[in-house]
């Protein structure tokens, strides 16, 4: 079949635009701080081991691969004369700058991930069906989110996504090139993430069933990825090896967390799915699925190698969490794209293109708006950053004040030391009305959320009478819909239903307690 230029430049034309889209929803807006869950973790351990002048990370909990690649920019940084005391010092008054360095490094890998669910479904599904799949995957409202985050799904997810990617192209190029690509990348995702380690098992079955092929060839094949993918691995995450007992204590650790300790109850996994790709994607999935079962079977047999596991980890945990979805939506999006394809195929003419138009449009309005509800509401400063403003201005230095709990995601944003910070317990057990023994008292509560900002009813019976309220920083309008949220995460973004979101953060009420007595009495009679 003869080549056809025109074609392929519309490709690249509609990648690129897609990839571009990607990108704006993804980088905007970077530059706004948000108090996300666990955020300052890795980041924390990369500039702990710069400053010991060491390699190794605290915690063996997860791979080293981020941990890694961040002690590698700090450790640049440092060499341009910063110094590691200095960086370790800046990080204990302002952690932003470094926590935006795992942010963009996340957001990068988000659009790398974009790109290359363009590359597999062009070269599985053919050159229109490619764009559309990358278009389906770039308004993700989960992997637009996600993609904010310094975290491990994004990158993991995108890596899993080159290792295949390499496989495909490995099936079509000679030389063992490619496989060497497809196993590193293998090993650099079970290096951010231990689940994305399911890449591997591709590699076997790829390498190994190419009939075009000598049994000899295909055993070296994989010999060579098999053993990039080791040496990957142990680069991005040599603890893991060299302190087996260390790395499996931590993980029965998280194994705990996740499998047996309870918690506020996780959304169902099809319910994650269907926010993070919407419904109509979904459904044109499950089409997709069953025509390429008849169609490309051996593609079905590749992805459900790598995706099962990852389900099949979700459904017997305890504790999941939306973000573990990551890897699995590139999947939706191509399986959503072979679905419209195979409904187009049954029509003729313009009557196919229409509807197939129709189709990724119905199924990406739902998406796209989420995501830029998502961006839009990140750009507003969180009300933990607003009230941690005005009690610097507001209140002396070395004032203490009452607080749910001295160092949870709800409590607003302080320096570092400038003020004594007491709890008065989530149920209020440790308040006592007689001596409060503070000046002020912050409430913090979410409908949303409760589980991450609820006002004990002793508490605001007793400062509806002897307390009064002196600064107030709403997320949501009064009155309104918080939307939906993530019960077990102390994410303060919804997942839908943005209608009365004002800002990320949950309603803080800053309260000025009464002046203690002169004489010595409570002052419980006002």
């Amino acid at each position: 079949m003869p080549a056809d230029p025109s074609g392929a430049r519309t490709t690249r034309r509609s990648l690129i635009l897609v990839t571009t889209l990607a990108l704006a929803l993804r980088a905007w807006p970077l530059h706004i701080p948000y108090l996300h869950p666990d955020q300052e973790f890795v980041p924390g351990m990369a500039l702990h081991a710069l400053a010991s002048h060491s390699w190794r990370p605290d915690s063996l909990v997860y791979p080293s691969g981020l941990f890694m690649v961040l002690r590698t920019a700090y450790g640049a940084v440092a060499t341009l004369g910063a110094g590691p005391e200095h960086l370790v010092h800046t990080w204990t008054s302002d952690p932003w700058p470094f926590l935006l360095v795992a942010r963009v490094w996340s957001c990068l890998m988000g659009v790398i991930a974009v790109a290359l669910t363009g590359l597999l479904g062009t070269h599985l599904l053919g050159r229109p069906w490619g764009a559309v799949a990358a278009l389906l995957l770039a308004v993700s409202p989960v992997h637009v989110r996600e993609s904010h985050w310094g975290a491990l799904d994004v990158p993991a997810g995108a890596l899993l996504l080159a290792s295949l990617a390499a496989l495909a192209r490995a099936r079509i190029v000679r030389g063992r090139g490619w496989s060497i690509a497809a196993g590193a990348f293998a090993g650099a995702a079970m290096a951010f993430r231990w689940q994305a380690g399911t890449a591997l098992l591709a590699l076997p079955l790829v390498e190994l069933t190419d009939g075009r092929r000598s049994m000899h060839a295909r055993i070296g094949r994989l010999a060579v990825g098999g053993l990039a993918a080791l040496g990957t691995f142990a680069l991005l995450s040599p603890y893991a090896l060299l302190d087996p007992a260390q790395m499996w204590h931590d993980l029965g650790v998280q194994a705990f967390v996740s499998f047996l300790q309870a918690g506020p109850p996780s959304l169902p996994i099809a319910t994650m799915l269907a926010l993070g790709m919407g419904v109509p994607a979904c459904g044109l999935a499950l089409i997709g699925l069953v025509a390429a079962l008849r169609a490309r079977p051996s593609a079905v047999a590749v992805a459900a190698l790598v995706t099962i596991p990852l389900l099949a980890s979700m459904l017997f945990a305890e504790r999941i969490f939306i973000r573990y979805t990551v890897p699995l939506l590139p999947f939706v999006a191509l399986g959503a794209a072979a679905g419209v394809a195979a409904i187009q195929r049954q029509l003729a003419g313009g009557t196919a293109i229409a509807i197939g138009v129709g189709l990724v449009a119905i199924a990406i309005v739902d998406p796209l708006a989420r995501s830029v509800a998502t961006v839009r509401l990140l750009a507003r400063e969180d009300t933990r950053h607003l009230a941690g403003r005005w009690l610097v201005e507001h209140a002396p230095a070395g004032t203490t004040l009452l607080v749910p709990g001295p160092a949870w995601y709800s409590n607003p944003v302080l320096p570092p030391g400038r003020f004594r910070l007491s709890s008065y317990a989530w149920d209020g057990s440790t308040f006592n009305p007689a001596e409060p023994g503070a000046r002020f008292l912050i409430t913090t509560q979410h409908p949303g959320l409760p589980s991450q900002g609820t006002v004990p009813p002793t508490i605001a019976a007793w400062l509806e009478h002897h307390a009064r309220p002196v600064a107030q920083f709403r997320a949501l309008v009064p009155g309104g819909t918080p939307g939906l949220f993530e019960p077990p995460d102390a994410n303060f973004l919804p997942l839908r239903g943005f209608t009365d979101a004002v800002r990320p953060g949950p309603d803080i009420v800053v309260w000025q307690l009464p002046e203690p007595p002169q004489d010595g009495t409570s002052g419980m009679g006002r």
